[in-house]
């Protein structure tokens, strides 16, 4: 039944007195703003187990009680999030209580026996090798339900799991040929390679098992030899449709030991030849089913799990284990905006967990060698939880931290993109990101190796890295260090940038004088989103802004009020309101420079004599143009500071009547682009930015707006990041009268029909052009041969960085001082030095000779493309642009020609960098027109030839084994073997010890 659901009758079901009645649901932030009941849990039981079975009902009824500990635990700890218990009879008790989803069908499909942390605390890591019968008389039904067994088989492994197909009926055969004799490592990536291979299984010939036997024994011990693969548990898996001998004499010469299980499938209704393949288990310390329908498999392939998990039950061992990361299920269940789970996964880490498990097994010493399982206990960690442990603000700007499992793979790093499409949809791999594919610059996997083996330590690299979401390209020095995250398989990485990543600033200011600047003018204030001031119950959190958190932290601490105190971060706190204080006095600036009106601005030490008055300054008929053009209502939007410590402080122009999603969309400060590249600019220089658009969809009319910004430092640290926006418009303007203002012989003006004027960023980006169209797109796709004579050596302009994408989806086409005098200013600079720049086109275009680089061509005819697109996974690689002022040619002249093209004119083009920013001035000749070769750096599929994909498919990079193994137990009754046998303990003490085990566990990390 469904939670608040309603007959024909407008009535609710009620089963008994235990179930049914309204069940109250408030949205709660701390959970993702998912409607919840943080009194109550809910149990989910799947479509493939009957909800009204007696012992469902029972241990559904004997685990209410774990209520009352999911809520203490709860109260205890409110960074806990969801607390569950896996039953082994398939029900699923989750807390807080939620409203589960089916999907289109009806169905639900969620299992929790086969999910990876209750296969992963359930049983230890393990080498399989699965048998599947393609003789002659698995034709039809058969077959599909044989293929359907080994789908569900793969699925219940993990990355510390090796496995292998095998089909068999008078010959043997691999079912993906790279993987011939071998075991390779079930990450997802080889697991959706094998199943893709399902199709190709064509039943015929007769079946001959002893051969089938003989190669996965062969294959185990050779896998064995060179001391590859899980190292503990090994099984084959037999898939047949039944057996007339038992085969004594093989498992005699490879299995004397029982070190191998032996699980057996029989397919299909009939019994006649299932005896034999039952004997074969249960000899071998295996089980025996037999599967009849398609809707039979989930329950059966589940079984051998317990099997596997009688050692470690018998042993009365509580081993923790913690999951890769994955998707929540709450959030897949309850479908959140695709923006705002975009946001929630690129920026935030919210949607991401992993869980922290440990099996429920019966402890009473008359049942101890069957090793019953009861289940598992699990409570997730979402990633940004572990993502607090190196806050932002602690690491500096670029800065980042990261963290690998065992195998090498990413819990977390920047670089995790799970998302791909229009649609923002899931990737199928996105949890098994190796470290290497996304730290390229660590090809001899010094960094790599280091991690997995747990070291502590650091080293320096010189690393290239992709911004913007694959949307730029720089190179820098990072230095890296490592440790292991203690009762945990990760390891922990900080990255900082060498130069100004190497420093911050720590304040100094008292709580009181701090919040006397945070409230004094807080309109125009903006915390960061995500960053965590305070944690707070539901309920505060429901009422309470971040900005209202951070006063009440502060009144808590007049009035010792312990309770609420503890629920804060002091050090963010104190950060940020020490940057409240440094800030304020730019909000008198503001005032002043939009009324138009002299102001005394105040510092830390009280007024001062520094005035600011815009149209006093002494200039020259250019300047005097340029403040007509720039005043209120007259292209400026919004003014800006952006701080280390998390806040923004804004002035939007009441006389713009451009809407601006600045602070909505850049509210993490030294996380957000307009802060991370002014930073890397550096001192004293303005990043010009525009939005990137990627189609002709995407372009807009002259009212996109351009972001200027430019780094604030205090001796080495960057501190802040100060900036404006203003419309494509207003540059526009200006630009056009500072170079039609230009006299004498040679002078040339960009609205002249025959030549071509860009304003281009570091990246190669077109920040103004007299084509709106062209604004926010890559020059490369302006003009492909230009763009390539720009990046060439030795006196490029650009410089060209490629970079490999390993979780591409390829589109497949179908045919000290005063604290707050330092700010000053850069602030009143900004809008000084946007009118001080433009001089500097002037000198540009009077140096430039265009008599000297004229040529005439003819117009060159548009292309149009149409295409329907599916995705795949691959390999892709980019090429990028990156200018680095001051330290690559700032000119160049040259002439360009198209080979091969039908109008064979020869174009020309100068361009020339203007100082202190990140723009070059691109003129092109425009009366030579060519087909432009606009593909030429578009990014593409980077291909294999079949000896590299298999390679790279059998690739075992460098892991280390989990620690504890329970293959064994001399104890072990292998009697239930599919006999029929079937004991339902329930034991509600036994898993409440779990549950209170398992936060403990968590609670122990989160004060490492």
């Amino acid at each position: 039944m469904l939670i608040n659901d309603w007959n024909n009758q407008s009535q609710r079901y009620e089963l008994h007195d235990g179930l049914g009645g309204e069940f109250i649901l408030i949205a709660d932030e701390h959970f993702n703003d998912i409607q919840v009941n943080i009194s109550e849990s809910t149990v989910q039981v799947p479509t493939n187990v009957y909800n009204r079975e007696e012992t469902v009902l029972r241990d559904i009824l004997f685990t209410e009680e774990l209520d009352k500990v999911f809520k203490l635990n709860y109260d205890a700890d409110q960074t806990l999030t969801w607390q569950y218990f896996g039953s082994y009879t398939g029900f699923f008790r989750n807390y807080p209580g939620v409203e589960w989803e089916t999907d289109q069908n009806g169905l639900d499909l969620y299992d929790c026996r086969n999910q990876g942390w209750y296969i992963r605390a359930a049983t230890s890591p393990k080498n399989m090798v699965i048998l599947v019968d393609t003789s002659g008389s698995m034709l039809g039904l058969r077959n599909d339900i044989a293929k359907h067994t080994v789908q569900t088989l793969i699925k219940t492994l993990g990355d510390d799991d090796f496995f292998n197909v095998i089909t068999f009926n008078d010959t043997t055969l691999y079912l993906e040929a790279c993987f011939n004799d071998t075991l390779v490592q079930a990450n997802s990536d080889n697991k959706n390679r094998v199943q893709q291979n399902l199709d190709n299984i064509r039943p015929q010939n007769i079946a001959n098992i002893q051969n089938a036997l003989e190669k996965a024994f062969e294959l185990l011990e050779k896998f064995n030899t060179n001391d590859k693969g899980a190292g503990c548990n090994q099984a084959i898996m037999l898939i047949t449709d039944g057996a007339t001998d038992e085969y004594e004499s093989v498992f005699a010469k490879y299995n004397a030991d029982k070190h191998v299980r032996l699980f057996t499938y029989v397919i299909g209704r009939e019994v006649d030849y299932s005896e034999k393949v039952r004997g074969m288990a249960c000899k071998n310390k295996g089980y025996f089913t037999q599967i009849k329908t398609i809707a039979d498999v989930q329950e059966n392939v589940s079984k051998y799990i317990h099997v596997l998990s009688r050692p470690m039950v018998i042993n009365k061992t509580h081993d923790t284990v913690w999951t890769n990361v994955y998707m929540d299920q709450a959030v897949n269940e309850h479908p959140v905006n695709r923006t705002d789970l975009k946001q929630m996964l690129l920026k935030e880490g919210l949607a991401l967990m992993t869980t922290v498990a440990q099996p429920v097994f019966n402890n009473k010493n008359k049942t101890l060698d069957q090793g019953i399982l009861l289940g598992v206990v699990g409570v997730d960690v979402p990633v940004f939880e572990l993502l607090k442990l190196t806050p932002p603000y602690k690491l500096g700007v670029n800065g980042y931290s990261f963290a690998v499992t065992n195998n090498g793979y990413l819990l977390f790093h920047p670089d995790i993109r799970p998302l791909y499409g229009p649609d923002d949809s899931l990737k199928t791999n996105y949890n098994s990101v190796d470290l290497a594919e996304v730290e390229l610059s660590d090809e001899r996997d010094e960094l790599r190796t280091a991690m997995v083996n747990r070291t502590t330590g650091s080293l320096t690299m010189e690393v290239k890295l992709h911004l913007s979401n694959l949307q730029r390209a720089t190179t820098r020095s990072h230095s890296y260090y490592y440790t292991d995250l203690k009762d945990t398989p990760f390891s922990l990485g900080i990255v900082l940038v060498n130069d100004y990543g190497q420093f911050i600033i720590e304040p100094n200011l008292s709580l009181k004088e701090g919040l006397k600047s945070l409230t004094e003018k807080p309109i125009t204030l903006a915390a960061a989103r995500q960053w965590i001031y305070c944690r707070l119950g539901s309920e505060e959190a429901q009422v309470m802004s971040k900005l209202e958190r951070i006063v009440q932290y502060v009144n808590a601490t007049e009035t010792d009020d312990e309770e609420y105190i503890k629920k804060c971060n002091p050090d963010l706190i104190k950060q940020v309101l020490f940057d409240a204080n440094m800030t304020l006095a730019v909000e008198e600036y503001w005032e002043a420079q939009f009324d138009n009106k002299e102001s005394n601005i105040r510092t830390n030490g009280g007024p001062t004599d520094t005035t600011y008055q815009i149209s006093n300054a002494e200039a020259d008929d250019k300047t005097e143009m340029i403040d007509q053009t720039i005043g209120p209502g007259n292209g400026i939007v919004l003014q800006f500071v952006g701080t280390h410590g998390g806040l923004t402080r804004s002035n939007y122009n009441k006389m713009s009547r451009t809407p601006t999603d600045f602070l909505e969309e850049n509210s993490n400060t030294i996380q957000e682009d307009y802060y991370t590249r002014a930073v890397e600019l550096g001192k004293g220089r303005f990043l010009y930015s525009v939005p990137i658009v990627s189609s002709d969809s995407d372009i807009e009319d002259n009212n996109t707006l351009v972001t200027a910004s430019s780094v604030v430092m205090v001796q080495e640290a960057a501190v802040a990041v100060a900036g404006i926006q203003f419309r494509t418009a207003l540059l526009e303007e200006i630009f056009n009268n500072v170079t039609e203002s230009c006299n004498g012989e040679g002078c040339r003006s960009c609205s002249e029909l025959d030549i071509d004027c860009y304003l281009l960023d570091n990246s190669g980006y077109v920040v103004m052009s007299e084509s709106t169209s062209d604004i926010g797109r890559a020059f490369s796709k302006i003009d492909g041969i230009i763009a390539a004579d720009l990046s060439k050596e030795p006196d490029d302009i650009y410089r060209r960085i490629f970079i490999t994408d390993f979780q591409a989806m390829c589109e497949n086409a179908d045919p000290g001082g005063s604290s707050a005098s330092f700010l000053l200013d850069p602030f009143f600079s900004v809008t000084a030095y946007f009118k001080w720049w433009t001089h500097y086109f002037v000198l540009s275009l009077v140096q430039f000779s265009f008599y000297d680089w004229w040529y005439s061509g003819a117009n060159a005819q548009p292309i149009t493309r149409t295409h329907t697109f599916s995705y795949n996974p691959c390999d892709k690689v980019y090429t990028f642009f990156d200018h680095k002022p001051g330290k690559q040619s700032s000119n160049k002249t040259s002439i360009v020609s198209c080979d091969g093209c039908e109008n064979e004119c020869e174009k020309s083009y100068s361009v020339q960098e203007i100082p202190d920013s990140n723009l070059l001035l691109l003129v092109v000749d425009a009366t030579c027109e060519f087909d432009s070769n606009i593909t030429m750096f578009e990014p593409r599929k980077k291909e294999y030839n079949e000896t590299e994909r298999c390679e790279r498919l059998q690739k075992q990079r460098h892991r280390t084994r989990p620690e504890t193994c329970h293959a064994y137990h001399p104890l072990e009754n292998p009697e239930d073997c599919g006999s029929g046998c079937n004991i339902q303990p329930s034991l509600i003490l036994t898993i409440t010890l779990a549950v209170y085990l398992a936060c403990k566990h968590l609670q122990l990390f989160q004060t490492q």
